[in-house]
């Protein structure tokens, strides 16, 4: 697409890419020509794509705007399927009690997993070392801290760990699975949670899901059974492919750009700032968007936009917007400031972006401090993607030191 080929018909979307690092040609188009625009789904639905920083913060910061599409079936029955049992969240009355309850203890609980999580890291790192000296990152590191993190988080017992993986895995790429083998992992997982959550409310412990099930809000009511049974899947879509996938994506664009992988291992402490830069530079989503509705007309860029309408805040385009980041394209793992909108904004920013911070922070500074001649086995072009509207990221990522 090009400035000139811009039509008063909905352009087809998502847009095609080649590169998982970089965001569709498309959206430098329509941010400079037409910054919210009407696209066309799959399913040949409509919606109306926010593409430039100041309009995407105006829409997840406005309250008149609420979760997910105006119509779920717009999406179709496999990337509607994952949004199912989050569908909860779409009731702002539910959606504010889940962060006032669900947000607050994750907080504390990324807290009380500092230590967990440096020590799981440890673990994964010295056991690359013993293998080495070629390791694949994705599967000795990255899935494995994601997966281990999640299960200290909710108290799913070490012995259960692998099977919790497969259904993740199954929950977070619907695409990857016939209907039927999809159906019995959700079905097994639903089955899972449901004992955990009913264990807990039995006999409550110190661990995440016990605060879920006995907490008491400001109402002094406690979540309900489908609250926290979203609670939990919202956990795992925050805690575990996209936290992988992010570091796969992350060390994809260090390898890419040695210098700064360079200034990394110099300074150590640059760990935070990187890992902005990277969930700005290449965000861990598909590069879909963040599906909302309003519910009463609203004005934005000067679009109305009116109940009935999905709006799909494009993050990649929004981070990507030179309007906001000088130098947008290039990835620098000290920029400051770097108001990113991966993890949302205020209402809608992402309960889990603590845990999910300590994580890659963790894994990157002891990628680093224990390997410093850590790089990629093969040709950048050769690290095999995984695609999703919901998460992406390198598939395999042979690194040697």
């Amino acid at each position: 697409m090009t400035a000139e080929t811009l039509t008063d018909e909905p352009v087809a979307y998502p847009f095609g890419r080649t590169d998982m690092l970089q965001p569709a040609g498309e959206f430098a188009t329509i941010r400079a020509e037409r910054p919210i625009t009407k696209v066309r789904l799959p399913t040949g639905d409509e919606a109306w794509l926010v593409t430039r920083y100041a309009d995407a913060r105006e829409v997840l910061t406005d309250d008149r705007f609420a979760r997910g599409f105006a119509d779920p079936d717009a999406v179709g029955g496999g990337f509607g399927g994952f949004l199912g049992e989050l569908a909860v969240f779409a009731d702002p009355a539910v959606h504010a009690r889940f962060r006032r309850v669900a947000g607050k203890a994750l907080l504390v609980s990324a807290e009380q997993l500092r230590e967990p999580v440096r020590r799981i890291t440890d673990e994964l790192l010295a056991g690359m070392a013993a293998r080495g000296p070629v390791a694949d990152l994705v599967d000795a590191v990255h899935f494995p801290v994601s997966i281990r993190t999640i299960c200290e988080l909710i108290g799913v017992p070490e012995a259960d760990q692998h099977r919790f993986r497969g259904w993740a895995g199954a929950f977070l790429s619907v695409s990857r699975f016939e209907p039927n083998e999809l159906a019995q992992r959700l079905r097994e997982m639903n089955a899972y949670v449901r004992e955990l959550l009913a264990a807990r409310a039995a006999e409550p412990g110190e661990d995440f899901v016990s605060t879920l099930v006995t907490t008491r809000d400001v109402d002094g009511r406690t979540m309900g059974f489908d609250e926290q049974m979203a609670t939990v899947y919202a956990v795992l879509v925050s805690g575990y492919e996209t936290v992988a996938h992010a570091l796969g994506k992350g060390l994809l664009a260090l390898f890419g750009h040695p210098e700064q992988l360079a200034a990394l291992r110099a300074a150590p402490d640059l760990a935070a700032a990187a890992v902005d830069e990277i969930l700005r530079y290449a965000p861990p989503d598909g590069g879909f968007g963040m599906p909302l509705h309003p519910t009463e007309e609203v004005t934005v860029g000067g679009t109305r936009l009116t109940p009935g309408d999905t709006v799909l805040v494009g993050v990649w385009s929004a981070n990507r917007d030179e309007r906001c980041f000088a130098g947008a394209d290039e990835f620098d793992v000290d920029r400051r400031p770097n108001p990113h909108l991966s993890f949302g904004v205020g209402p809608r920013y992402c309960t889990g972006a603590p845990l999910a911070r300590l994580q890659m922070e963790t894994v990157l500074r002891g990628l680093v401090e224990r390997f410093p001649g850590l790089r990629l086995a093969v040709a950048p072009e050769e690290v095999p993607r995984h695609d999703g509207f919901i998460v992406e990221g390198p598939r395999e990522l042979l690194v040697t030191w």
